[in-house]
């Protein structure tokens, strides 16, 4: 078989890696599956999507129609850095992308003291064994969400 053949397409994102547990950048990644023409008739796409932290090579899949729009979600960032639409205004598009969602959730999701199980970050019992998050007080009635903070370079980082 094949092997794919790998196209870095550059830095999209930096983030809390999950994985490496450091601040690193995520770099937009494509694979295409060289494929004999009588198989092309049966798949629809040869070309697969991910996003890998440039310091482990942890990897987040990206759906192909997302993949798509990331040349125009570069754009809005430059456009964020240079003060022509507002923060609040980007990350409510960037904020939509399953990716980045997928990400997020890897990197804040806790695991249950009593089952083990991992469990989303927004969640404040396990949805297992309904055991409560051992991160939030008592006191508290709701997880915040994770901050997002644009750095210098346009690129954006997911800040605890």
């Amino acid at each position: 078989m094949p092997k794919p053949i790998r196209e870095d397409q550059g830095q999209i994102l930096a983030a809390n890696c999950p994985e490496c547990k450091i601040n690193s950048g995520y770099t937009l990644i494509r694979q295409t599956f060289p494929a004999p023409v009588f198989f092309k008739i049966f798949i629809k796409d040869t070309h697969l999507w991910h996003i890998e932290c440039m310091n482990c090579q942890h990897t987040v899949k990206v759906p192909q129609h997302e993949a798509e729009m990331i040349p125009e979600l570069k754009i809005m960032g430059d456009k964020m850095t240079a003060g022509e639409i507002t923060p609040e205004d980007f990350y409510k598009v960037f904020g939509q992308f399953s990716f980045v969602v997928d990400l997020i959730n890897q990197e804040h999701s806790w695991e249950c003291p009593i089952c083990t199980e991992k469990v989303d970050w927004k969640f404040q019992v396990c949805w297992n064994c309904s055991a409560p998050n051992p991160d939030i007080k008592p006191d508290s009635d709701s997880t915040e969400a994770p901050k997002f903070v644009p750095p210098s370079c346009g690129f954006n980082v997911i800040q605890q």
